[in-house]
This record gives structure tokens, C-alpha cells and sequence, in this order.
């Protein structure tokens, strides 16, 4: 198996690792969003430890997959390239953040209910600022991956190493997920924008365990059909 069809298969994987992590994540830290957080937090916090340390896991995932593109991306656009990997390192910086202000939300509660009655009100003022934190990294994260899978699908349509329709479908649904985070930022979080992305990556996760990148032998654009299989002797 050559190095092409291998970074295929590992940057597929990623991307259902990331996706699956994601997913996962928002529902286990749940406790530590809900009203009743300072609570809630401590009475599930081994729930909501494993929701930050799959965090951490996507934040992890959405770096190694720009760092096992990259080299093939630059073949044709070394600018762009470096950019996306640029973004999906802020993106995981994002994720981290969030991560960290979750498992201090969770030290935060467990002191909050070893502290007795009356609680300090203190701790309702450390509790809405640790909740921020996490609330505000939930929505930076659309908007900075959103810009970040427009560099990527572009690319990808400009060297057509998917088909188009594929590359077309992600750029779109970059733009949806953007808008996503555009409405948590300035209204309530429209989760539904998000789907087509989420859908898609699934679909491009499953071309590129199955079939690889459309590549020929001197590591340009293959120029076979939708239909072909792809050439992927590359080194």
C-alpha cells in the first residue's frame, strides 16, 4: 500500500474519530450546561470528565488530520495548505479551552456541595464565568471551522482529489456551519445548519477509506472519471 492510499485511510479514520468525539462530548458534558450546574456537575462529574477527555480527543484528531494532509495538499496550493492546518490548530486550541473550563466547572461544583449551606455566592459568580468560558468555545468553534473547511473543500475541488460533487457539498455545508456559529454568536445556536456538514464529512471519511485520493502517478489531479477507480501510485 503506498503512502497516498495509507494518509487516505488514517485521515478518513480521523474524521470519524473527530466527528464521533464531538457528538459524544456535547452529550456527556451536558450536566455541566444544564441550569442547575453547580450541582449537577459534582453529582455526574465522572460523566462529564469523560465528555471533556473526548474533547480533547477531537481537538487532538483535528490537528493530526490538516498534519497528515498537509504534505499532500501542498502539491497544489502550499499556501492554502498552510493555512487550513493554521486554522484547525486554533480550532483545537478552542477545544482545549472549553475542555479545561469543563473540568474546572466540575471542581468548582464539588466544592460548591462540600461547602455546605448557605453556599458563598461566590461561587455562583466563579460558576457563570467557568459556564462562559464553555459556551463561548462551543460557538467560536463553527465559526473557525467553518473557515477552515472552506480553505480545505476549496482545495480539494480546485485539484479534484474527490469528486466534485463531494468537495462542492463540503464547501457548502462550510458556509452553513459557519452561519451556525454566526447565530450562536448573535441569537440561539441553529443546530440544524450544522448537519449537512457532519453528514458530509461521514461521506468523505467513507470515500477515503474506500477509495482513496484521485491521484496519478506524478501526484497531480487524476483525470479519470467519477465512474474510474482512481490511480493511486503515488509515493
Amino acid at each position: 500500500m503506498d503512502a497516498a492510499r495509507k494518509t487516505a485511510i488514517v485521515v478518513g479514520g480521523l474524521f470519524v474519530l473527530a466527528t464521533v468525539a464531538s457528538l459524544a462530548a456535547t452529550s456527556l458534558t451536558a450536566p455541566s450546561t444544564s441550569s442547575n450546574y453547580l450541582t449537577q456537575a459534582a453529582a455526574h462529574a465522572d460523566q462529564v470528565k469523560a465528555g471533556a477527555l473526548l474533547q480533547l480527543t477531537a481537538a487532538l484528531a483535528v490537528v493530526l488530520i490538516a498534519a497528515f494532509l498537509f504534505p499532500i495538499l501542498r502539491r497544489y496550493d502550499e499556501g492554502i495548505a498552510a493555512g487550513y492546518l493554521g486554522v484547525r490548530v486554533v480550532e483545537a486550541v478552542i477545544l482545549v479551552v472549553g475542555a479545561v473550563g469543563t473540568l474546572l466547572l466540575v471542581t468548582l461544583s464539588q466544592a460548591y456541595v462540600g461547602a455546605g449551606s448557605p453556599p458563598d455566592p461566590s461561587y455562583s459568580t466563579s460558576g457563570v464565568v467557568l459556564q462562559g468560558i464553555g459556551t463561548w468555545a462551543f460557538v467560536a468553534d463553527p465559526l473557525i471551522f467553518g473557515v477552515g473547511a472552506v480553505l480545505f473543500y476549496y482545495l480539494l475541488f480546485r485539484s479534484r482529489l474527490v469528486p466534485l460533487w463531494l468537495s462542492g457539498w463540503g464547501m457548502a455545508g462550510a458556509v452553513l456551519v459557519f452561519g451556525a456559529g454566526l447565530t450562536g454568536l448573535f441569537g440561539s445556536f441553529q443546530y440544524a445548519l450544522a448537519v449537512p456538514i457532519a453528514v458530509q464529512e461521514m461521506a468523505l471519511a467513507g470515500w477515503l477509506i474506500l477509495r482513496g485520493f484521485s491521484l496519478n502517478g506524478s501526484g497531480r489531479p487524476s483525470a479519470t472519471g467519477f465512474g474510474e477507480k482512481p490511480n493511486l501510485a503515488v509515493n
